[in-house]
Formats: structure tokens, sequence, C-alpha cells
């Protein structure tokens, strides 16, 4: 019978950078200097090991054109399938 549990890992930090967690993601946003100033953010998924990067962003240079950056420029984008889907329903 102790082959047929799972052991379970003592839990560990993954970051202290994160900005918040749902549904799976921890999401990551940096923000520059002012209000008016350049983003960069990232998304990680659980993909059932580890938590992999979904998203990478940034909104280019600091120019304080509109505040939190004038576009997103991603810089990795993936397609995250649900297991749910992958199974078909």
């Amino acid at each position: 019978m102790a082959g047929r549990y799972a052991q379970l890992s003592k839990p560990r930090l993954l970051t202290t950078e994160a900005s918040s967690y749902a549904d799976g993601a921890i999401v990551f946003l940096h923000k520059e200097r002012g209000m008016a100033d350049c983003v960069t953010g990232e998304t990680r998924v659980w993909d059932g090991k580890t938590f992999t990067p979904s998203l990478k962003y940034s909104t280019g240079m600091c120019r304080e054109i509109t505040p939190g950056g004038t576009w997103m420029l991603p810089t990795f984008v993936s397609q995250v399938i649900p297991r749910q889907a992958e199974r078909g329903g």
C-alpha cells in the first residue's frame, strides 16, 4: 500500500515579487518610477509540475505619455490549454 500514495513535498517559496495569484496563475507587474511610466509584466501558469511562463510583455520606453505606458508589447506569448479542454470536455 505504501507505493499507492503520492509523497507530498514540503512547501517552498516561489517568489516574493508576484502581484497576484488566481486560478493557477501567478501575475508579476513591475511599474517604473512615476504614474505615467512604463510597465513590464509576466504571467506564469501551473503545468502540473511548476509555474511556467505563459506571457511576458512591456509597454516600451518610459516616456510619460500615458499612465501605465502607451502600448502592450508582448515579448513572449503562449497558448494555455486547460487540462479539461485537452481531453475534450
